[in-house]
């Protein structure tokens, strides 16, 4: 027997469809040079935040949420009787909501909007009950960022399908009910609240519960979308709020350093950015990681404040110079101030700034893999760190010379071509050796120096 409600969803939980539906690569941006610096930067910005490639953690929610719309109206509309039962005589039932949380940055609302486009669209169905065809819906979506009480979002859901204006005047648990009715009538699995850390009123976690716990009555599965710094309001609640609104969370995290992901999404940057980038992708996987965390929206503004630096320089080609001067700019001053935090909590183990953290338990073969390379690359900083100290100002002039003039030659991030020998600190160290050997045997003139210098 054909169930329009449940066959809307038939092969949309395929992965290759999954794929053709949400990768976005854009076209390579040109004709930069012609433009402004402020006018070119915002346009590459534009251009990179379009880039979407799904990892593993997106194919696996997406599959999620559409397996499980199938599941909920072939409960819930497996003949027409129960399917006028729906409109007319709506149950009361209530759902535990499930949440996708993460750092702001990662890529939510990228991933919800990847979702919509995969969830079918609106389907033809003609009730026999009410003698009309409408069309039966997969989703309702509402945000945080411009909604009040929840009697305000009843208000506009049903607002959202009626011809005829809704009455305000209408009581909380009146708009409860005609909205039952409206989800019925329309087949609704799904309803999406995206971004409710943005509710600002006064008590806004109180507000914002009050909000999801509404619309967990309807009965429909409901996701709602927020940061780590609400979840950790939230667990501040008292325990029936808590047990509801945090008992189902979805966690978003950042791309492991080394994953196949986090190459894919760093070779689609340098690809769309064309001729405006020197440095190869697999020379910038690594160095990018360590100064965005894997956020892509720090390593969006990272990139384009580097062409702004290239700009400022007199070249239109980014250069890891430029990298490396975006990321100690004051405009990227607040995003190097969580990447910092970020790297130490994850190091560390412990909370430094609760916006930044996580208050569910990570995978831990994830965290495992995530930490040991910034272990390893804060070893690598202090040893850095330690040469360049021990050294005269006539030994950092000369390698500031010849830091500079290895970029030039390469802007390839510390790789030179396959002709030349490979420039290391451990080459500089020894240089660094026979340069204090040397100068103690030209007598005391040297010794002078290196004393007055320690003083």
């Amino acid at each position: 027997m054909n169930n329009p409600f449940v066959d809307r969803y038939a092969g949309l939980s395929v992965r290759h469809y999954i794929q053709d539906r949400t990768i976005v690569r854009p076209d390579p941006i040109v004709c930069l040079d012609e433009c402004n610096v402020n006018t070119a930067a915002l346009r590459l910005e534009h251009r990179l935040k379009e880039i979407f490639l799904p990892n593993k953690f997106a194919f696996d929610f997406i599959c999620e949420v559409i397996e499980n719309s199938a599941w909920y109206c072939s409960q819930k509309y497996p003949d027409e009787i129960s399917y006028n039962k729906s409109i007319f005589h709506p149950a009361s039932d209530e759902v535990i909501p499930a949440c996708l949380t993460g750092l702001a940055g990662v890529g939510k609302t990228a991933l919800i909007s990847a979702l919509l486009k995969v969830l079918p669209g609106p389907v033809e169905y003609r009730s026999g009950i009410l003698g009309t065809k409408i069309d039966i819906i997969s989703y309702w979506v509402t945000t945080g960022r411009d909604k009040g009480t929840p009697k305000q979002i009843l208000y506009d859901m049903i607002q959202s399908a009626s011809k005829e204006p809704i009455n305000r005047a209408l009581k909380v648990h009146q708009l409860m009910v005609m909205a039952r009715s409206f989800s019925g009538k329309y087949g609704l699995p799904l309803i999406i609240m995206d971004e409710m850390q943005h509710v600002t009123l006064s008590s806004a976690t109180a507000m914002i519960t009050s909000q999801i716990l509404t619309f967990a009555k309807l009965g429909v599965p409901l996701l709602y979308v927020s940061n780590y710094s609400l979840q950790n309001s939230l667990f501040d609640r008292n325990a029936e709020d808590t047990q509801r609104l945090t008992a189902n969370p979805r966690i978003l995290e950042p791309d492991e350093p080394e994953s196949d992901d986090w190459k894919a999404y760093v070779h689609e940057c340098v690809r769309v950015m064309g001729p405006y980038i020197a440095v190869k992708a697999e020379n910038l996987t690594s160095e990018l990681h360590v100064m965005t965390f894997g956020l892509k929206r720090y390593v969006v503004r990272l990139l384009r404040i580097s062409y702004t630096e290239a700009r400022r320089k007199g070249r239109s080609s980014i250069d890891f110079a430029d990298v490396e001067s975006a990321y100690a700019s004051a405009e990227y001053t607040s995003a190097r101030t969580e990447v910092l935090v970020l790297k130490r909590q994850l190091i560390e183990g412990r909370c430094v700034r609760r916006d930044l953290w996580c208050p569910y338990v990570s995978p831990v073969k994830k965290s495992s893999a995530a930490s040991e390379f910034y272990v390893r690359d804060n070893s690598v900083q202090l040893a850095k760190a330690a040469i360049k100290s021990s050294m005269t100002p006539s030994e950092r002039a000369a390698l500031h010379e010849l830091s500079g003039l290895t970029r030039d030659l390469e802007t390839e991030l510390k790789k030179p071509r396959a002709s030349k020998k490979r420039v290391s600190y451990d080459d500089l160290l020894e240089g660094h050796k026979r340069s204090a050997n040397s100068g103690r045997s030209n007598g005391d003139t040297r010794a002078e120096s290196i004393e007055h210098d320690d003083a």
